[in-house]
């Protein structure tokens, strides 16, 4: 029990840092997307990580128990997923540079994270059917440093990614349009 309180803390503290980088930019419809994203993402830690009990949860099966550093890292792998798939719909208002630029300042990624969201964009223009697996496979190495590829774990990684960003869409749009939220801070 412990150890959950302090996870809970930590995952707490990963998510108020973005939101702290994030307070510190002026009102823009890309930094209301990644607010909503790190609402939607602490969501699913305290969901995933935490709440939901069913056999083979992959975010249980790590090879660490839950730290700052994992809450850190799902944050941007997911938040780069959320870029990746938003971006593949081309809506022309969207600055994919302005998008790409806010992820990595307000989820202070490094050169290291940087590449990694490269790649997996490259792989989602170039290789659509491929980018799934080649993404939750990063997933659960970079952030649950697991190895195996067992294929009920890549299914419910797979599953996992999908809900997330579609539930993150549905909340993201539920109240304002894209077209609204982008018109929002046009003078």
């Amino acid at each position: 029990m412990i150890f959950t309180k302090r996870a809970k803390k930590e995952a707490k503290m990963a998510y108020e840092k973005i939101y702290g980088r994030l307070r510190q930019r002026e009102n823009s419809f890309y930094r209301d997307f990644y607010e909503c994203a790190a609402d939607e993402l602490y969501a699913d830690i305290s969901d995933y990580f935490f709440d939901l009990r069913f056999y083979n949860n992959v975010f249980k099966r790590g090879t660490f128990r839950p730290n700052r550093i994992i809450f850190e890292r799902f944050f941007k792998i997911m938040a780069g997923f959320y870029t990746i798939n938003f971006l593949s719909v081309k809506i022309d208002t969207v600055d994919p540079y302005k998008m790409e630029e806010m992820l990595f300042w307000a989820y202070d990624m490094d050169e290291v994270e940087r590449r990694l969201y490269e790649i997996m964009k490259q792989m989602a223009e170039s290789y659509k059917h491929e980018f799934m697996n080649a993404f939750v496979y990063s997933l659960k190495r970079y952030v649950l440093f697991m190895e195996d590829s067992n294929y009920f774990y890549l299914a419910f990684s797979a599953n996992f990614c999908y809900n997330s960003y579609r539930m993150f869409c549905e909340f993201f749009t539920k109240y304002e349009s894209i077209e609204y939220r982008m018109n929002k801070y046009v003078s």
